[in-house]
Order: structure tokens, then C-alpha cells, then sequence
């Protein structure tokens, strides 16, 4: 009842708010810190309970102007936020602090929402709701960077900005509207739609679903590629590490140089856990143990009373000592990073290591939480003393030796092959698999504890890019289908008991709670209040009824929009429910508001232009770049640096922000900016012999040539000039690349490679650019043709949580009317060179160019930006990305892009109106369309990245919406040796079609001279082919239902059906079957998707054993179809 009330006030004062948790503080007072266990895409609220004054938040913020209230924390400033009304918001993943407070005891509610809340069970976030809690409703959108689930698409007239009134052409200054407002005629605001929850932006961030692990000083990364079997996203990071050794993702940094270490930093302020395992060799203990007087050992660099490095040390010993603590020095500052943060970190050494007193670590101990283990108690073979310094408490990793082992000696061992001997602390450096998995199984837990959950069954970037192409991918994590376990079940046992693999039909008292025949998932040994007890999870298998209802719930992956652009949804959506003349007057109206807004901006727009750099200004003097920054946060860009530098410049060199619009992905420079510097002093002179061999057709070097003196009459570059004048400006350092032609049918593309002499090597890429290719532009015609069925008025689109948004088909788009659609390509003229660079990078942008005349090469600064530039690339493609969330969100336009070239989809009725609302959008900003040829009027067959897009025959398209309005067919397949006497071995399979009520059955024995022909080459195991067997059969047998459908089909061998993704095997029996199937799937236009149940869930047991009595209510038993082999 109290959590009921509690939700109530906190709607009463704080509508708005979602969150998925509660909590109550008195005179709570904390350090500064951030709370990264809440979802960074959500605000947190806080609502005062008592009466007391001032007491808001001090937020650390960039050119804040308040200093922080506690001592000790340097110059650090930020804003307060004070309470208005008894409530405040703030971003909790910002540093913050309470400020202080009087006049009563500060009593407050807080509300937030747990990180990857969407992973929760659904029973949990049903009671959640039913107890009064908002919870997050997010949509299908892809400009929030990979999401998790969502549950609710937001009503296609809600509007993620306040939306604009109708505005008279000559309006002299912008419309003013409040929060929430509404166009006259559309829908009403989300706050106060009956089925939808708030309809504010959220925040976007960086961070994935995925949580981020990094391990510094990974070696062979055994820790690393245990962490990422439990679902995280990991890098290895470490100074000599190879791809023949690591086990999971690395780069190789030396963390030695402070540039080297300002390229991992990106990463390490996105990580949610990080270890640290610094070099122990010079701080070891053991350089300090005797040998005897014939063993040369090597010598002490450090000691207690100096741990920091020993006074009269050699030369090279005294280098060898300050390299290590450089590596000590930013280890702790990783360390002391992630404390006051609240990242999970854990720095490892011996216990025995003199790193532990350095200057740099004493301060620290008594911060962090220490652990003391033996690494015989996690596989290894000798008594190893390793401690860990964490920021939270890991109890399995603190098991001391329990003496019921032997343990390998220390000191010298001979070498294997009796030739010399080496120190068996070199045996002891990488971390047994033990110590891996108990760690990895740590920090799962730890992160769990603060809301972090982790997901092995999310889809990895790869798998969602195939199944968006209707391709089942071959590799890749991401599981279709009811999870492998009902539950798992948590049970505290004796330390000294072993849990079974699986829990027995009678199990001891022990495992009492744990139902028969579950399934052990892992157990670890702790330390609990001094006390080392055991612990174990078992999952508890579903029961096959239960997985036969689970599984009906599922939505076939091509039918998911979990890689749909949640704004086109969007878009498709409110087109389908307001009809013809509802969207072109919104348009219409949205560009009103944007032209009022820019004649009001006009004079501020000067300004800024004038501030300008004078060559970004040459450049970027036709865009409009603050009507362009109200469009982005109107439309909920989550770049924020985006404005900026567009204003400034994209830099070219150096390490690159994370934008938001794209998926994590680290690659780092392999040179800094100033070793590219110091290159020049020899790359520069090498570039004539470059451009000279680059130039060899007379033609393309003088059509080269004449494009460069083109662009220096546009302004794109300035030039030409000599190799004396560049070495004069530059004082000597700046690198230049050559320019080269690549002839594209009639026309040659001028290219420059800043590869060659390393520009492109000093940038530091922090995402991977995701681009909207022709399987995009398929899937996502084919969810708009798809959305629609001839003779109802309601039109269905899916969400990528799984669920279906459901709306009233507008009149206009009846009677099939919603699939007349057409398509056109949109061309950004010169795109590259619409987009300045950095004035910062002018040294290494300099470009060689033979002049064909002369025969001499000459120079050119490039002020656009480069086309062959790993930074303009990047800069560029966020520009786009954005430029098609503003058409998709504000202007309701359904497009793609690739590039510069962007894809429109509209429906007939509507392409007058969304051609001249995309040019008047892009004219209005600034942005330069190609015109004549590559402007083509919308149509229902168009050429788009070199291929034909056709939506002539668009029935062919959407034929399953038509066959079937319910779900997909749902094939469970259990391919087994149930019994095998002599050549006789069964088979069996189970159908179940919700659509056409199909529950059928099949079982019986595989044909004799079958068995035998696949024992004739001395096989003893038939499994695999029995496997593959009954999938072909299930093919024949219900052709007809399975004829134009996607299906999803269940098997319970991993080797089987890996078989079946990839429609191959070695083996040539299995290998004729799998060919067939194939054949019958291009036959029957079927569409299957393999899934995994496990045997003890598998419906189709029974029928395999020929057992057909737990049908008889239920399915109709039919007589296979067998195939002629």
C-alpha cells in the first residue's frame, strides 16, 4: 500500500516522470559521484517530502559557474539545481552532489530507472506497473543507438518537439510554443492519450544495451573473452598483445605515453567494469630472494622503504623502474576515475608486489575494498598470493588454500627440453581458466547488484544486419525463441558439497527447492562474514506445453523492426492515420514555423558568421546553423557536439567525440597527432614521387588537375601553390597527399588519400558508421506495404520489442490504396565539400596535385572536407544521419541514407508533397541538392545505388499479410536416435499453425535401406543425419501450409542445426539432404528460421518416441510424406 501511495505523489508532482524505481532518503548527504547503474537515456526526479530550505543538486557541468560545496575537489565547477515546486530533474550519469541545506531534516523521494530496465522479466515489469509505477515506454528508434526492447510505439501525432502553430507567411518573428502544444485537428499530446505514456525525448547517450568491459594490460585476454560469454561488449587493451594469442577483442596501446592513454580514455568514460592487471616485474618481491652464491638472479629496483624506485640504480634499471611507474601512475588514476564514477574496477597484482606501496597506490588501499586469494583454489598449480583492489566487494574471489591439494615449487625449472631453465613465476603470469570464469561470474553479479543487467541472448550488430536482409546469419550472438530456462533458481549449499550437472528425480535435501531435472548453471565458493559457503544457480527447464505457449509468442525475426528507424515508423504510422490533405497540411505548416523561426534568426545568424573562421565561413556561409541547431534538438538529434562543429570545423586529426547516432565501435589511432608531425619532416618530400605515379593517364591526371583549379574558383581549396611557399607557411611541418583520379564511367572523381603518409592513422575512431543500404530500403518498404490487408481498416506495424502497433486506416488509404507506392533518390551535390574542416588540421590537409602542363606538382589547401579522409567520413555522416532524422521526425518523410544519397518512400497521393517538402527543407537549411538527371519525381519503379527498386508487382511483396493476418507458423522438430535396434531408429515432428488451426503429428520409423546406406561408410552414430532427416520430411509433408510463410523451426542439436543455417556439411549424405531442403524452401517461397529448444522442453519428444498418446486431445496424427533418396 505504501509503494501505491508513494507512486501517487510522485505523479501528482512530477506527471512527466518514468522511472522504474523508488527510494527514500533522511539527510542524505554524498560524495560527489555519478550514477551509472541508472539508464543514462532517462532523467532522475526528485521530489521533496519535508519542508526545508535550499538543498537542491550541484551538477558538475563544462563552463559551469558555481565551484563544487565539499572540500578536496580542486577546481571542479558545475550549476545547482534548485527544487521549483517541490521538484527537480537532473541527468544522474553527470557528477553531482547534495548542496547543503536548513530548517529542517531534508526528507526527499527519488525516482529513477535501473539500467536495461527493458531486460527485466515481464511478470516484473507487470507488478511494477500494477504497484503504480511510470515505467519507460520507448520506441523502435535507431538514433538512440542500439536499444534493448521497447514496448509502446508513441502515437504517430504525438510530436517529439514543441509542435508549430499555423504561422502567416510574413511573420516577422518565430512562433513561440509552449511544451506539449498541439496543431488544431491532430492528435492529442502523449501525456494525455489514453494508451500511451509520456512523450518526451529522452536524453541520448553513447552507451549500448551492451554493457562495456575493459581489461588494461589484457595479455592474451583470457579474462576478457570470459566476461564477453556472459554478454558484455569487451576490449583488451595492452602493448604488444597478437591477434594469434588474444582470445577476444584488443588494440594495442602503450600506456606508457600520455597520448596513448588519452586514446583510451573515450572508452574507459563508457565502460560499466574495468581490470587492471599492471606489469608487477620490477615491484616483484622475489628480485629480493637469494639464489645461492652460483645463480646470478636478477637484482632488487625497489624496496619497502623505497617502493617507488631504489636511489642508486643503473641507467637502464632506473629507465625500467620509471617506465613501470608511469603505467602505476595512470593505472591509479584509472582506478580513483572509476570510484567516483561508480564503474566497477579492479585493479590486480600479486600480494606480495611493491606496487601496492608506491606513491601512487598507498593513498589508495584504504579507499577501495582489498581481496586476498590463492590462485590454487581457481586451477592454478602453485600457491600464488594475489590481491585485488576493487570498488566494491567481489566475496568469490577471497578463497584461501584449503590444503586438499599439492602445489607445484617456486624458483628455477627446467625448460622442457632440458636445454636451460627459466623462473616459474613465468608459469604463473596468465590466469588460470578458473580465476577467469570465477572473476567474470564477479563481476556479472556486482554489476547486477546495481541494476546493470546483462543479456547473452541480445543480437549481436552482424546478426541484426542479417536478419534485417532475411538472412538467418551463420555466427553471431542473438537467440530467437523462449529462453533456455523457465527460471533459475539460487541456492546457498555446503561448502564441501558438489552440486550434480542436473538435479536428480529424488535430490537430496539439500537441492530440495531446486525442481527434478534442472540444470546446474554455475556455482562459486565465497567469503561470507569470514565464512567460505558455497553457492549455486540452476535453470529450471520449461515444461514442453510451456515452451509450445511460449514459443507462440514469438515474432519471426523477419517480421521484427528491430533495425526499422523508429522515426520512419513513426512516419509510415501517422501518414497511414491522418490521410492525404492531414499530412500535407502538417508539412506545410512545420516549414512555416522553420522559415518564421530563420527570419528571426537572421541577425544572431550574422553574428555567428562572422565569428566564424574565415575559411569555414567560405564554406559553411549558405547554411543556416542555428535554424539547423533548433531542428536538431527539435527533433531529439542525440549529437550534441553536431552544432559545434559545424560552427568550428570537423577535425581531420586526433581522436573523434561519440556522436549517439551510431553504435560504439573502438579503433585507435596508431599514431599520435605529434608523431605525424615529426613524420612530415621526411613525408613531405616523398609526395612529388607519389603524385607523379598516381598520374600516369594523361587524361585523368588532366581532368584531376582541372577539377582542383574548379574547386579553387568555388572555394574548396586555395592553391596552387609551390613546395617552398607550403614549407614557408607551415614553418616546415606539414604533410601532404597525393590527389589521383578513379575514372567512373564518363566522369573522374577526384580522390585524396591522406592513408599514404598516415593522416588517416592519427585518428582515434570511437563508432562504427552504420549505413542505410538497399536491404534497409527493402525491409523497410516491405513493413509499409506490409502494414495494410485489403478489406479492414486498421493497419499493423511492428515494434521491436515484439509487439504490434495497431491504428485506424485513414479512408484515403483503403481498398489497398496505403501500397501505391513510389520511391526516388535524392542526391546531395558535392557533399563532401558542403562541410568545412578544422582550421586546427590546415597543416595536414594539403593536397598534391600534377599539373599536367607543366609537369610539375603543386599544392593545394583543402578547406571542405577531403573525400578519402577517415574524418570527413565520419563528420559527414553525421550531418546526414541528422538531416534524416529532421525529415523523418519533423516532417514525417519515410528515407534512408547512404552518404549523400538518400532514399524517399511515399505513398501515391503524397509525392508532390513530400518532394517540395524535402527541398524546401534542405534549401531552407543551406544544403545543396543535385538537380536535372540525378533529380528524378517519384516513382514506383527507381534506380537507387546502382540497383532498380520495383513496387510495380507490390501485391508479390506483402502476399503473407494477405495469407495470413495471425501469427507465423510455429514447426517444433526433434530430430533423435530415440531407439535403435538394428537398423531401426525413429523420427518424429509436431506442427502447430495458429493461422489455418494446423496441429498436426508425425512419427515413425526411418527407412531401413536409409539407415543402412548411412552406415555403409562405418559410421556407428547416425544422429546427425537422423537429425536432418525429419526437417526434410516436415517439408514434403506440409508443403501446402508452409507454402509462402515464415516458420519458425525448433531443434534440439546444436550441430543439426547449425547445418541447417548454413546449408552445408562435409558430409555427403547429409549434404544431399540439406540440399533438398533448400530446394524446397526456393519451391514453396518458405522462409525458415532455425531455433533451438532444449530436449527436455521439446514438444516433439513423445512423437519420437512413437509415443502418440499426449496428442490424441490436441493434434491430428497424419501419415508423413517420405522423401525418395
Amino acid at each position: 500500500m505504501s509503494t501505491k501511495v508513494l507512486n501517487e505523489f510522485m505523479r501528482s508532482m512530477a506527471p512527466g516522470a518514468c522511472y522504474t524505481t523508488l527510494a527514500l532518503f533522511r539527510d542524505l548527504e554524498t560524495r560527489v559521484h555519478s550514477d551509472h547503474g541508472n539508464d543514462p537515456s532517462l532523467m532522475n526526479t526528485i521530489l521533496k517530502v519535508s519542508e526545508f530550505s535550499h538543498g537542491g543538486l550541484w551538477v558538475e557541468t563544462v563552463g559551469g559557474k558555481v565551484p563544487c560545496p565539499l572540500p578536496h575537489q580542486g577546481q571542479r565547477m558545475g550549476n545547482v539545481v534548485e527544487f521549483a515546486n517541490g521538484a527537480l530533474s537532473f541527468d544522474a550519469q553527470q557528477p553531482h552532489c547534495v548542496m547543503p541545506w536548513s530548517r529542517g531534516p531534508r526528507v526527499v523521494l527519488v525516482a529513477f530507472s535501473v539500467r536495461n530496465w527493458a531486460n527485466l522479466r515481464r511478470a516484473d515489469l507487470t507488478e511494477l506497473s500494477n504497484l503504480g509505477f511510470k515505467l519507460p515506454t520507448l520506441g523502435p528508434d535507431s538514433t538512440a543507438g542500439p536499444e534493448s526492447a521497447s514496448s509502446v510505439l508513441p502515437s504517430p501525432g504525438v510530436f517529439p518537439f514543441p509542435p508549430p502553430a499555423p504561422t502567416p507567411a510574413l511573420a516577422a518573428s518565430p512562433v513561440t510554443l509552449p511544451p506539449h502544444a498541439s496543431v488544431p485537428g491532430t492528435a492529442p499530446a502523449a501525456a494525455d492519450h489514453p494508451d500511451l505514456g509520456g512523450s518526451n525525448v529522452a536524453r541520448d547517450v553513447t552507451a549500448t544495451a551492451q554493457p562495456s568491459f575493459i581489461e588494461l594490460f589484457c595479455g592474451s585476454a583470457g579474462l576478457s573473452a570470459e566476461v564477453r560469454k556472459l554478454g558484455f561488449r569487451v576490449l583488451g587493451v595492452d602493448h604488444k598483445p597478437t591477434a594469434k594469442h588474444a582470445n577476444a577483442p584488443f588494440v594495442s596501446l602503450d600506456l606508457r605515453d600520455p597520448e596513448q592513454q588519452d586514446r583510451i580514455w573515450v572508452e574507459l568514460r563508457r565502460a560499466q567494469a574495468v581490470w587492471i592487471a599492471p606489469p608487477c616485474g620490477t615491484a616483484s618481491i622475489a628480485r629480493q630472494i637469494p639464489l645461492g652464491r652460483s645463480a646470478k638472479g636478477p637484482a632488487p629496483l625497489r624496496s619497502p622503504a623505497f617502493p617507488d624506485g631504489l636511489a642508486s640504480l643503473r641507467p637502464e634499471d632506473h629507465a625500467r623502474v620509471q617506465s613501470a611507474n608511469r603505467l602505476y601512475a595512470f593505472a591509479a588514476k584509472v582506478w580513483t576515475f572509476c570510484l567516483e564514477h561508480d564503474i566497477l574496477c579492479i585493479v590486480e597484482n600479486p600480494a606480495s608486489s611493491l606496487m601496492w606501496q608506491t606513491s601512487w597506490f598507498r593513498t589508495l588501499v584504504p579507499r577501495g575494498v582489498w581481496h586476498e586469494l590463492h590462485s590454487c583454489m581457481y586451477g592454478s598449480a602453485r600457491k600464488k598470493r594475489t590481491a585485488l583492489l576493487a570498488t566494491c566487494r567481489l566475496p568469490g574471489l577471497m578463497l584461501q588454500c584449503d590444503k586438499s591439494h599439492e602445489h607445484k615449487k617456486w624458483g628455477r625449472v627446467r625448460d622442457p627440453d632440458g636445454r636451460g631453465v627459466h623462473y616459474a613465476t613465468a608459469e604463473e603470469t596468465a590466469y588460470p581458466a578458473g580465476l577467469c570464469t570465477a572473476a567474470a561470474r564477479e563481476i556479472c553479479l556486482a554489476l547486477q547488484n546495481k541494476g546493470i543487467m546483462l543479456d547473452v541472448r541480445a543480437s549481436s550488430d552482424t546478426a541484426l544486419a542479417s536478419s534485417f536482409a532475411q538472412r538467418q546469419p551463420r555466427r553471431g550472438r542473438g537467440i530467437v525463441g523462449p529462453p533456455e530456462y523457465k527460471r533459475t533458481v539460487l541456492v546457498r549449499l555446503p561448502r564441501d558439497f558438489q552440486p550434480p550437472d542436473h538435479v536428480p528425480d529424488e535430490p537430496l535435501a539439500v537441492l530440495r527447492d531446486v525442481p527434478a531435472g534442472s540444470k546446474l548453471l554455475w556455482t562459486r565458493v565465497f567469503v561470507d562474514g569470514g565464512v567460505e559457503v558455497r553457492e549455486a544457480q540452476f535453470g529450471v527447464y520449461h515444461t514442453p506445453d510451456e515452451f509450445l505457449n511460449a514459443a507462440l509468442k514469438v515474432t519471426h525475426p523477419f517480421d521484427s523492426a528491430v533495425s526499422i528507424d523508429g522515426p520512419n515508423l513513426r512516419a509510415i504510422a501517422f501518414t497511414l492515420e491522418h490521410g492525404v490533405k492531414a499530412v500535407q497540411q502538417r508539412r506545410m505548416e512545420v516549414l512555416e514555423h522553420y522559415r518564421a523561426l530563420e527570419h528571426s534568426l537572421r541577425s544572431d545568424e550574422e553574428a555567428l558568421k562572422q565569428a566564424m573562421d574565415p575559411t569555414v565561413r567560405e564554406i559553411m556561409g549558405n547554411k543556416k546553423l542555428l535554424l539547423f541547431k533548433q531542428m536538431l534538438k527539435d527533433a531529439g538529434v542525440p549529437d550534441e557536439r553536431l552544432f559545434e562543429d559545424m560552427v568550428q570545423g570537423f577535425r581531420l586529426t586526433g581522436p573523434l567525440v561519440p556522436s549517439g547516432l551510431f553504435p560504439p565501435k573502438y579503433k585507435p589511432a596508431v599514431i599520435s597527432v605529434d608523431e605525424l608531425r615529426r613524420t612530415s619532416q621526411w613525408s613531405k618530400h616523398l609526395v612529388e614521387a607519389a603524385c607523379r605515379k598516381a598520374s600516369q593517364d594523361p587524361e585523368i591526371a588532366r581532368a584531376v588537375w582541372e577539377e582542383s583549379l574548379g574547386q579553387v574558383e568555388k572555394g574548396w581549396l586555395s592553391g596552387p601553390f609551390t613546395w617552398d611557399q607550403m614549407d614557408q607557411k607551415y614553418g616546415g611541418t606539414w604533410v601532404a597527399s597525393k590527389r589521383f583520379g578513379v575514372s567512373q564511367g564518363d566522369k573522374v572523381r577526384a580522390v585524396d588519400d591522406l592513408s599514404q603518409f598516415q593522416v588517416n592513422a592519427s585518428v582515434t575512431e570511437t563508432e562504427k558508421i552504420q549505413l542505410e543500404g538497399l536491404d534497409d530500403i527493402v525491409a523497410l518498404a516491405r513493413f509499409h506495404l506490409g502494414a495494410t490487408v485489403s478489406g479492414t481498416k486498421v493497419f499493423r506495424l511492428p515494434l521491436s520489442g515484439g509487439g504490434v502497433y495497431q491504428g485506424r486506416l485513414h479512408p484515403d488509404f483503403r481498398e489497398g490504396r496505403a501500397r501505391r507506392l513510389k520511391g526516388r533518390a535524392l542526391d546531395l551535390r558535392s557533399a563532401y565539400k558542403q562541410l568545412a574542416r578544422h582550421p586546427a588540421d590546415d597543416w595536414a590537409s594539403v593536397l598534391g596535385v600534377l599539373d599536367p602542363d607543366t609537369n610539375t606538382v603543386a599544392y593545394f589547401e583543402s578547406h571542405a572536407l577531403p573525400f578519402g579522409a577517415s574524418g570527413a567520413v565520419t563528420g559527414f555522416n553525421r550531418a546526414a544521419g541528422a538531416l534524416r532524422i529532421i525529415m523523418s521526425r519533423l516532417l514525417f518523410l519515410v528515407n534512408t541514407s547512404f552518404f549523400d544519397d538518400f532514399c524517399q518512400l511515399e505513398i501515391d497521393g503524397l509525392t508532390d508533397s513530400a518532394d517540395q517538402a524535402a527541398l524546401a527543407l534542405l534549401d531552407l537549411l543551406g544544403w545543396e541538392v543535385s538537380d536535372g538527371e540525378k533529380l528524378k519525381p517519384f516513382a514506383s519503379e527507381f534506380t537507387m545505388l546502382g540497383a532498380v527498386l520495383s513496387f510495380k508487382v507490390a501485391t508479390q511483396l506483402i502476399h503473407h499479410a494477405e495469407r495470413q493476418p495471425g501469427p507465423d507458423v510455429h514447426g517444433f522438430v526433434l530430430q533423435s536416435l530415440k531407439r535403435e535396434k538394428g537398423n531401426q531408429v525413429t523420427h518424429g515432428a509436431v506442427i502447430v499453425d495458429p493461422a489455418s488451426q494446423t496441429r498436426e503429428v508425425f512419427g515413425g520409423h526411418i527407412p531401413e535401406d536409409l539407415v543402412t546406406k548411412w552406415r555403409s561408410s562405418g559410421r556407428t552414430q547416425l544422429i546427425f543425419f537422423a537429425e536432418l532427416y525429419p526437417v526434410l520430411i516436415a517439408r514434403r509433408t506440409w508443403a501446402k501450409v508452409l507454402r509462402n510463410r515464415r516458420v519458425l523451426i525448433f531443434v534440439d542439436n546444436e550441430a543439426a542445426k547449425a547445418a541447417l543455417i548454413r546449408n552445408y556439411s562435409p558430409l555427403l549424405d547429409a549434404a544431399h539432404m540439406l540440399s533438398d531442403i533448400a530446394e524446397l524452401d526456393v519451391e514453396l517461397s518458405c522462409f525458415p528460421w532455425y531455433c533451438r529448444v532444449p530436449s527436455k522442453s521439446n514438444f516433439s519428444d513423445a512423437a519420437s518416441r512413437l509415443s502418440f498418446g499426449e496428442y490424441e486431445e490436441c493434434f491430428r496424427r497424419i501419415q508423413p510424406t517420405l522423401a525418395a533418396f
